[in-house]
């Protein structure tokens, strides 16, 4: 595994994933560094969770931090990698984003090399978002995104 990178053909990194209890909260101590957070979005994930069907609910909001978006996650219904994380080691960088031309293939790469898809999202199309198990990365999962086509989900602003 010296590169992991190229082994399972990851793309572009493009966010951290950050667990937190309470999203308004997690805004508050991202604006106070300066940053601004965009809106934050609830999304309920028809999912299978370490082999059992779920459905997750995530409550989202990025923040632009250079090249690299910060995404903060609160889990707010059903079993997710985010939930798990968020349980078991507290608030902090739940996951590494990667968008990928060929999930399938980074999935099945991935497996042979021993690390297992932890939280599988489908959407119309198929295959749209994977999280790979977090003892391969540090305690921190991998999540893979899927390029094209964009990832479909039923995304809903917030209300205030």
């Amino acid at each position: 595994m010296n590169d992991i990178q190229r082994a399972l053909g990851l793309g572009e990194f493009y966010h951290i994933g950050i667990a937190v209890r309470e999203i308004d909260q997690g805004i508050g101590r991202l604006t106070a560094f300066g940053l601004t957070v965009g809106p934050v979005f609830d999304v309920l994930v028809p999912s299978q969770y370490r082999g059992a069907n779920t459905e997750a609910g995530i409550r989202l909001a990025f923040a632009a931090a250079g090249p690299i978006a910060l995404e903060l996650v609160e889990p707010i219904a059903g079993e997710s990698s985010v939930a798990t994380s968020l349980r078991e080691r507290g608030e902090g960088v739940q996951h590494f984003g990667y968008r990928v031309d060929d999930l399938e293939g980074t999935v099945a790469h991935a497996k042979e090399l021993g690390i297992e898809a932890e939280w599988v999202v489908h959407d119309e199309h198929g295959l749209a978002v994977v999280f790979l198990a977090a003892d391969a990365f540090f305690g921190v999962n991998l999540e893979l995104v899927r390029k094209a086509p964009s990832v479909s989900l039923d995304f809903r602003q917030k209300s205030e």
